[in-house]
């Protein structure tokens, strides 16, 4: 349910921003080599990598989740590794039963 929910926002994010995914890698947003995201999300709070989208421009778009905090964070690492936080908060809503069951 949780997938359904993150899907329905990541592409209503994808489509603000273009198909191509360059406004966000673009953006100016806090850098960092992927390594180093991997650990601080991990290691501070606890998310782990839920859903990813790779764009056309070859930019992977990532939403981490703690499901037992609710904490979530949503990244863009793009080909050379450089990783990009775009946004991050707590609380996750399941909308999934407001969804027809077959979507």
């Amino acid at each position: 349910m949780i997938l359904r929910v993150v899907l329905s926002v990541l592409l209503a994010l994808v489509s603000s921003i273009g198909a191509t995914g360059q406004a966000i890698a673009q953006s100016p947003t806090p850098c960092f080599p992927l390594v180093e995201v991997i650990q601080w999300l991990a290691d501070s709070y606890g998310e782990s990598p839920s859903v990813q989208l790779i764009t056309d421009t070859e930019n992977i778009i990532v939403v981490w989740i703690n499901t037992e905090t609710s904490t979530w964070t949503l990244t863009v690492t793009r080909p050379d590794t450089t990783t990009c936080l775009l946004s991050s908060g707590s609380g996750i809503t399941t909308l999934a039963a407001s969804l027809p069951p077959n979507i």
